[in-house]
């Protein structure tokens, strides 16, 4: 609805996040090729190759084309950006590239030093 908020346009990945509460079906449109999620906050949202997803869950898209089809009620977050093409590890709420990198940032949780810098690290962003 041409409001800007803190995911900026200018970076790299090229993001968009939405937040939608629907209640019906819906078209949105996405870049070709880009990766696409969809994350549903509250309710039942399904697309044409998938059951009803609930409240908690993720649907990853795997696919071309240039839009996503959703139906539904409830309120889900669709995030779509250009691929990384990096390895990820998880573990909780952590993500990184390695699983060195896990056992890292573990560590600095437990030592209270998780965050290094408050700041962005590009202004230009």
């Amino acid at each position: 609805m041409g409001i800007d908020g803190p995911v900026r346009v200018k970076s790299p990945v090229d993001p968009t996040y939405l937040d939608v509460l629907l209640d019906g079906e819906v078209k949105i449109p996405v870049k070709n090729g880009y990766t696409v999620l969809v994350y549903v906050v509250d309710g039942k949202i399904k697309t044409v190759n998938t059951p009803y997803i609930d409240s908690g869950n993720l649907i990853i898209f795997d696919r071309e084309g240039d839009e996503v089809d959703l139906s539904g009620n409830g309120r889900f977050i669709l995030i779509s950006g250009r691929p990384l093409n990096e390895p990820v590890y998880w573990y909780g709420p952590i993500v990184m590239n390695s699983e060195e990198q896990i056992l890292e940032a573990l560590n600095d949780l437990r030592n209270g030093t998780f965050v290094r810098k408050k700041e962005p690290l590009h202004e230009d962003f």
